[in-house]
């Protein structure tokens, strides 16, 4: 692996870690926040709404007991 494929590979997983950060503390302003973010996506052209949704009624209909069991209610670590 060369230095810069090296320096990419780690700029990479240093977004993947500051974009999941990021994700958490808008998950604990509310569901408001998250509301206005999905709205932003779509104004911009980000996702469609139909789209949106689909994705948000399949995620809806997730049952929480199997959810948690699976551990699907917990960020899974990050692999380097």
């Amino acid at each position: 692996m060369t230095a810069v494929t090296e320096l990419v590979r780690l700029r990479q997983a240093n977004q993947r870690q500051l974009r999941r950060v990021l994700i958490v503390r808008v998950h604990r302003l509310g569901p408001r926040l998250v509301v206005e973010l999905l709205k932003e996506f779509v104004r911009h052209r980000l996702i469609d709404e139909d789209h949106l949704d689909a994705r948000l009624s399949a995620y809806a209909a997730l049952d929480p007991a199997v959810l948690a069991a699976a551990g699907g209610d917990r960020l899974p670590h990050l692999v380097q």
